[in-house]
């Protein structure tokens, strides 16, 4: 008889507990169900937002745009070599009365004054200039170093130091268009064009890491585009190892893996005598030469 009572006490027990369960388990369900909705509608809302944010963005512009008197400059660069080239900086007036003085006032990279020169008007109230500007003798080349002390395949024992080599060099041409109506003169905000893109129709802008080990061994991986139709080629890309008077201790040349529309190159080369430095050389066609140091 007591052992039946405890059996019935036992699976009333247990019928409270897989209720309480049955009970928990679907509040719990019920508040992720409501915190699904509420995160949907809270994406949904920010999505909302952001077409809303992008469309007010677009109006202002485009009421900007519409408010200027001049359209914003197009530019083209002609006659491009590795010593000189051209620029043709082009606008509109939407506001152009017969007989004002334009005048575009521009400041090459390295000057500190402004100089103004009289455009040539193409048609009503459309005018242009072609000035000669200085091309960057030099290609890009981001050159990216990683000293490594410690056995490479111990991480606890590695320490890493990175350093990036890139020219810093401003090669940006400022400009603004002016114009004087009689005693009214108008300016428009100050433009910048980067000469640096001319170097892309006279190199491939190339891409190197450097990797050195504490124990002499030295890799290296380069990439460059071969898009569009860049006057110079790479020829050949080596490392060299130098003493203080520029003597060439140890040269080695980069690995050209033959890729369509790339071209990568590897190196993997340990060093057998102590040098100053290290240069990355890179040969383009037309006997020009560039070189970096690394270290």
């Amino acid at each position: 008889m007591f052992k039946d009572k405890s059996f019935t006490v036992l699976c009333v027990l247990i019928s409270v507990l897989l209720v309480i369960n049955w009970f928990t388990w679907s509040t719990i369900r019920e508040t992720q169900q409501r915190i699904e909705w509420l995160q949907g509608n809270l994406n949904s809302l920010h999505s909302n937002i952001t077409s809303e944010v992008s469309g007010v963005r677009h109006v202002v512009q485009q009421l900007k745009n519409d408010a200027r008197w001049w359209t914003p400059a197009e530019v083209d660069f002609l006659d491009v070599d590795r010593d000189k080239a051209q620029v043709k900086i082009s606008w509109s007036l939407r506001e152009y009365k017969d007989g004002s003085q334009v005048m575009l006032n521009y400041q090459k990279p390295g000057e500190q004054e402004y100089t103004q020169i009289v455009p040539r008007e193409e048609s009503m109230g459309r005018f242009s200039v072609v000035l000669p500007v200085d091309v960057p003798r030099e290609p890009v080349i981001n050159l990216s170093v990683e000293k490594v002390r410690g056995h490479k395949n111990l991480a606890a024992n590695t320490a890493v130091e990175e350093k990036s080599v890139s020219d810093t060099v401003n090669e940006n041409l400022m400009y603004y268009i002016s114009v004087q109506d009689g005693d009214t003169i108008r300016t428009s905000e100050t433009q910048s064009l980067n000469l640096k893109g001319l170097n892309y129709k006279l190199f491939s802008p190339l891409m190197v890491r450097v990797r050195l080990m504490d124990n002499g061994e030295i890799t290296v991986s380069a990439h460059h585009d071969l898009m569009g139709n860049p006057r110079y080629d790479i020829e050949e890309i080596y490392l060299e190892t130098r003493q203080g008077n520029g003597n060439v201790l140890e040269r080695w040349p980069l690995d050209n893996e033959k890729i369509p529309e790339e071209g990568i190159y590897h190196l993997n080369v340990t060093t057998t005598e102590d040098y100053e430095t290290l240069y990355l050389v890179v040969k383009y066609s037309g006997g020009l030469k560039v070189e970096r140091e690394i270290m």
